[in-house]
């Protein structure tokens, strides 16, 4: 059995795995990446990360390509709408997804970072005072696993840990990207470049999105994975109807969406698991409401190394015990991700959500500020779900 000995393996080179290890690589832990791809690497992405990413990690910010300053928020009756303009952006949008990762892989080189590609993991083992990953180039030992590969983790059903197999805790997206020159975007959306959100178009349960960047135009439905078997005939539909809307350019579109699978619900307490963490997809830690991950997978990622370097300075650790990392997230994160999820909840899973939604925002300009702190996703802003709840059934109460 050969062995490749690291304080830390990372499992998956997303933005969660790269994070994590990046940040543990700088407080001098040793770390090894295991990637089962070679890069740059084609991934199903939308190519859009909330701004409040930029914020938390401005080193990404070479590779943003535009911002959005503006929203049109809709029912799914097209007359009923509101827009929302900001001095900060909403999203802001890259140009390729594998570029953004490879700029991600190169930003955290260091000397106590290693990374070996083509790794295929098939099996993790947690022993008393180790752990052992097994893949097709043999066996790596470590003192602690992270898992960050993506929303169908080896690392989590070999250890039993994760988000259950069941419908209910996944989404769909499909989703195209449509090349148009700089001008076009221009007159069409403004200088602002105008995002539309669609609440439940066509009586779709979900969010529709139509993003524009400076030089194309990425249109994206997120829905329950109930909607397969008719996803793409939506969306079909959905790029007549935008033309015909106006909302895109009526030019000649070869349609060749991509469909992809995102996390709806935490995984909780499942996390975590005997001498492993779970960041990312794997953990659930994705917007159930935009069915966007990045930002959210590289906070988990920052929180994972935070709770590794506790951990490694514990006397608990030498039991496997890894609660830091969940009450760390928790006091973070778990707010925002139930926040979106309740939204998702009260709104796009009910056939009249989205006309009351957009009708109360519409009638109420000082929730103005909590809409785009909410798309924005802007942590330090606290609203908590519970209460956003009661002040929306409240003004349902009063009509």
């Amino acid at each position: 059995m050969s062995y490749m000995d690291a304080e830390v393996i990372v499992v998956g080179a997303g933005p969660s795995g790269i994070t994590a290890a990046k940040n543990l690589a700088s407080h001098g832990i040793s770390v090894l990446i295991l990637e089962k791809l070679s890069f740059p690497r084609k991934v199903i992405c939308s190519d859009i990360i909330f701004y409040q990413a930029v914020k938390d990690f401005p080193y990404i910010e070479p590779m943003i390509e535009s911002y959005n300053y503006s929203v049109e928020i809709r029912s799914n009756k097209q007359t009923n709408r509101v827009v929302i303009d900001s001095k900060t952006p909403f999203f802001a949008t890259f140009s390729d997804r594998a570029r953004f990762d490879s700029f991600l892989l190169e930003n955290a080189q260091h000397p106590k970072l290693s990374i070996k590609f083509n790794v295929e993991v098939n099996n993790v083992k947690s022993y008393y005072n180790f752990i052992v990953v097994h893949t097709n180039q043999g066996c790596f030992r470590a003192n602690m696993v992270i898992g960050a590969d993506s929303i169908n983790s080896i690392v989590a059903r070999r250890l039993n840990i994760g988000l259950k197999p069941f419908p209910s805790q996944f989404g769909l997206s499909i989703n195209q990207l449509f090349p148009l020159d700089k001008k076009t975007c221009i007159e069409h959306y403004g200088d602002r470049l105008k995002a539309t959100l669609l609440l439940n178009y066509n009586q779709i349960p979900g969010i529709t999105k139509i993003v524009p960047k400076l030089n194309s135009v990425l249109v994206e439905i997120s829905t329950p994975i109930s909607r397969y078997p008719h996803i793409r005939k939506d969306f079909e539909k959905l790029i007549q109807d935008l033309i015909e809307w106006r909302d895109l350019p009526n030019l000649e579109f070869d349609l060749h969406p991509t469909i992809g699978v995102f996390p709806i619900q935490l995984a909780e307490k499942r996390t975590y698991g005997p001498r492993c963490l779970l960041v990312g997809n794997a953990g659930g830690f994705c917007s159930s409401l935009f069915g966007m991950g990045i930002y959210h997978s590289m906070l988990s990622g920052l929180y994972a190394s935070q709770a590794v370097q506790k951990m490694l300075n514990s006397p608990l650790y030498a039991f496997g015990v890894v609660p830091p990392y969940y009450r760390i997230w928790q006091k973070n994160l778990r707010s925002n991700l139930k926040l979106h999820q309740r939204i998702r909840n009260l709104i796009l899973l009910n056939p009249a959500g989205s006309v009351n939604f957009v009708n109360w925002i519409k009638n109420n300009p000082s929730l103005h500020k909590r809409v785009l702190n909410v798309i924005q996703c802007d942590l330090s802003a606290k609203i908590s779900p519970a209460k956003l709840s009661w002040l929306y059934y409240r003004s349902l109460r009063k009509r």
